[in-house]
């Protein structure tokens, strides 16, 4: 998952929205790293707009992106951020 930006224009990604069913996440924001991890159950993430984020696995996961739309790869709202 490599480090991105949204900008809040699709209602999906206001916020983004992650349910990690299984696995463990590592989560690298501007002001740091998180490890996120369902080993005692699902954790829901939300990801605001002009938050620059990219997750990486450390253990498989399993995780559901909510969608409030359908996802449209010509409109996309995502803006790759090179670091």
């Amino acid at each position: 998952f490599a480090q991105h930006i949204h900008r809040g224009v699709d209602p999906s990604k206001n916020p983004e929205r992650f349910l990690l069913l299984s696995g463990t996440l590592s989560v690298d924001f501007d002001d740091g790293q998180q490890v996120v991890s369902a080993e005692n159950g699902p954790i829901e993430m939300k990801i605001w707009p002009e938050t620059r984020h990219g997750m990486t696995a450390i253990a498989d996961c399993l995780y559901i992106e909510y969608r409030v739309t359908h996802f449209d790869p010509a409109n996309s709202d995502t803006e790759p951020i090179n670091v």
